[in-house]
């Protein structure tokens, strides 16, 4: 059943608008879609600062004969420093991309269904697993002696 295709557009805004960030989290395309935005935004607004406070640092060292940055030339290790701070910094997705163009997420409304059905039957079967692999599960126990038989 293709939702988006079917509604009008301020309808495919408000299923949109239904789902949390973890459900666009979870979809490999609107994932990829959010971490994309979310370097885009990360590459336009810090890496300048970034590049700034990193020379600083390393010509500020360098003048005051530290050897922290001593063997720093041209600054080529700024890389390393973006990615640590890259990595380290909380995503703020703004899930308005989505609410302008829904057709960034019609594949994940369209299989929003099927995925919940897939997910809790793979929650089920572990549960199963987990209870079939339990060697508790088919011993009695012993209250005299306090341990399982």
């Amino acid at each position: 059943m293709n939702y988006i295709d079917e509604e009008p557009e301020n309808k495919a805004i408000e299923i949109i608008e239904s789902f949390s960030l973890d459900d666009f989290l979870k979809f490999p395309e609107t994932q990829e879609i959010l971490l994309n935005q979310h370097r885009f935004e990360f590459e336009t607004r810090l890496e300048s600062g970034i590049h700034n406070f990193f020379q600083k640092e390393v010509s500020f060292c360098q003048q005051s004969y530290s050897t922290l940055f001593a063997n720093e030339r041209d600054c080529e290790h700024i890389g390393i420093f973006k990615a640590i701070v890259f990595n380290n910094i909380e995503p703020n997705h703004d899930l308005d991309i989505f609410t302008d163009n829904p057709r960034l997420a019609k594949s994940m409304v369209n299989t929003y269904k099927e995925r919940c059905a897939r997910e809790e039957e793979e929650r089920l079967k572990k549960i199963k697993e987990g209870y079939a692999s339990n060697e508790t599960a088919t011993k009695t126990y012993d209250w005299a002696t306090k341990s399982y038989k």
